[in-house]
């Protein structure tokens, strides 16, 4: 994108938090774990700084592990949480596995970071079949930190399992961190869903497995997904519901998008593979000056299947002008949709030519 000691445990804060960590095992009897840690920001790395009963502040005898299940919340806080994860020397340190990470009532933000270390290697999170969720009431959640921050420390997360990544807040998940699919699999599914507003953003790369095996994505959400990275993976896109935004490069990411009806594609970025619009399926553009604009790039074919619709959105400076909304290196199959949704005070008509999609813009007639 200071040196400290290091334990082979889980997070701390570096803000007063009251926290509550609930971890449910497989074995018969569940294991519920609560933070401990009072409101001086002390670190929380080792399982005696959790209780396994909820109100109960014996301290846990055991840490969490790749079986249990994480819960953060706490309604009452305001100002932001830092959790970092902690890791120690050696390879085997620096990587942390948990069947799922939860998120609930929380009006503040959460950061899940990798500890500092001269240790140059990443930190590895893994999560299982139990996914990443955000609940109705949870914060913003974030893990890792912008390219650039000077406070960034490397961060993957890594799919242990088919692994759903599900929003259901007002606010946005994002990940500053590498996306990695399953390891030493031929093939995996990642699952984007939620039911809230917020959006959920990768701003860094979705990256094949390490042996090379398929990654396939489903987004069905009401909100948006963005894709804001370098993408290689090579199995399907298939968008059922909502809004999935290509913004980055995923001229490496071959495999076919495929767009449902009642969903849309939209964005500015590069994809690798074919792209097809079903009847009813939408393309989203947002348009500024036609000597400025940035095309949609498709390495292969767009095709339209029935009566898609184009949707223009502008935030402000566009002008009348021919605008090339995409461009589709193989050639575009099927008829120019007919249903064309623009902002108010503007005419135009979508059309095919040779390989591009272009929008002829107008003003419309003053009364």
């Amino acid at each position: 994108m200071k040196k400290e000691n290091h334990h082979n445990g889980l997070v701390r804060t570096t803000l007063p938090i009251l926290a509550a960590l609930c971890l449910t095992g497989t074995n018969a009897t569940a294991a519920d774990f609560f933070n401990l840690a009072t409101g001086d920001g002390s670190r929380i790395d080792r399982a005696d700084q959790y209780s396994n009963t909820d109100g109960d502040k014996t301290p846990a005898t055991t840490a969490p592990g790749a079986e249990d299940n994480l819960i953060f919340y706490n309604s009452a806080l305001e100002a932001p949480a830092s959790l970092t994860l902690f890791t120690g020397p050696g390879r085997e340190g620096r990587s942390k596995a948990f069947n799922s990470m939860t998120f609930r009532a929380n009006a503040g933000a959460t950061q899940i970071d990798r500890s500092a270390s001269s240790d140059r290697d990443p930190t590895v999170l893994i999560i299982g079949a139990g996914g990443i969720t955000m609940e109705k009431d949870a914060g913003p959640v974030t893990f890792g930190r912008p390219t650039g921050d000077k406070k960034m420390q490397k961060l993957i997360l890594r799919a242990g399992a088919d692994l759903a990544i599900t929003n259901n807040s007002k606010n946005n998940l994002v990940l500053h961190s590498h996306f990695d699919g399953r390891p030493e699999v031929s093939s995996s599914l990642l699952t984007v869903a939620g039911s809230g507003d917020g959006d959920m953003v990768f701003a860094n790369d979705i990256k094949k497995n390490r042996k090379g095996g398929d990654l396939a994505v489903t987004i069905k959400t009401s909100g948006a997904v963005r894709f804001e990275g370098n993408n290689n993976y090579s199995g399907a896109t298939n968008i059922e519901s909502g809004k999935l935004y290509i913004n980055g490069n995923s001229a490496a990411a071959t495999g076919p998008v495929n767009v449902a009806s009642g969903a849309a594609l939209c964005g500015n970025g590069e994809i690798g593979g074919d792209v097809s619009i079903a009847d009813k399926g939408s393309l989203e553009f947002s348009v500024g000056s036609a000597d400025n604009h940035n095309a949609m790039e498709v390495s292969k074919t767009l095709t339209f299947a029935g009566a898609s619709e184009v949707v223009v959105t502008s935030e402000g400076g566009a002008s009348p002008g021919k605008y090339r909304l995409l461009i589709a290196a193989g050639g575009i199959l099927g008829k120019a949709p007919k249903t064309l949704k623009l902002p108010k005070g503007w005419l135009g008509k979508i059309s095919i030519s040779g390989n591009d999609l272009v929008l002829d813009l107008k003003s419309a007639p003053s009364r």
